[in-house]
């Protein structure tokens, strides 16, 4: 198998075909929000260490910060984000979005933006139990630029008892190359590609939020308006 086909897909293309149509289908999971104790929060300067966010750290919905905000949109949520971290042309951007994602942030006090651009640490127990799902005990981890850093085989057992972390962005995927997680530079959204039974229980169970992609979305899905549906189960 050729690892290196494995990187993060073309933004030109639909995601759905990307690595020659092999997976069946992809589920965009969002970033949560991070949520921390109002004691903790106290503590806090800026953003949420690491061991903050892994010790206390918890989800907030991006469907919870629309209604907070009065946006519509995950699309409006994500051309928030991306305009806060200066990320877009300007004629994409919006301030709009932003600005009311920012009000919300700062009455709240305890909460802050997503983590972009990286697997997320409060992802990292959704990713780790997709692989024991599939009864994986090894990790294969695609870097971003494979012909600069090297591929690593990881032991799921040594990253279950944080011998090793999960790597900070790339691409993660069984041996058998049966499913993948992948996330690109200043993304608010982790791309899981796989068979649909398996990737529809690991949603599920794992309550991650986000949406399925349609057979013409592209990488650039927030130019688009994708609704908020009722429920996230």
């Amino acid at each position: 198998m050729e690892l290196e086909r494995f990187t993060y897909p073309s933004y030109e293309e639909p995601l759905r075909s990307a690595y020659g149509g092999r997976f069946e289908c992809v589920y965009a999971i969002l970033h949560p929000f991070v949520s921390l104790a109002a004691s903790v929060a106290a503590c806090v300067s800026g953003y949420p260490t690491d061991e903050q966010v892994r010790s206390h750290g918890r989800k907030y919905p991006w469907r919870q910060v629309a209604a907070d905000a009065r946006l519509e949109t995950y699309s409006e949520i994500n051309r928030g984000l991306l305009s806060a971290i200066l990320a877009l042309k300007e004629e994409y951007r919006d301030d709009r979005a932003c600005a009311a994602i920012g009000k919300v942030l700062e009455t709240a006090g305890n909460i802050w933006m997503p983590p972009e651009g990286c697997f997320p640490i409060l992802l990292h127990e959704d990713i780790l139990s997709a692989f024991e799902a599939k009864h994986s005990d090894e990790v294969v981890f695609l870097p971003e630029f494979p012909d600069l850093d090297p591929v690593q085989h990881l032991k799921l057992a040594d990253l279950r008892s944080t011998q090793k972390s999960l790597p900070y962005r790339g691409t993660l995927l069984p041996a058998d190359g049966i499913f993948l997680f992948t996330v690109d530079w200043d993304s608010f959204f982790t791309l899981l590609y796989g068979p649909f039974a398996f990737v529809s229980d690991v949603v599920k169970q794992r309550q991650l939020e986000g949406f399925f992609l349609g057979e013409s979305t592209r990488h650039a899905w927030w130019t688009e308006p994708v609704p908020i549906p009722a429920s996230t189960s």
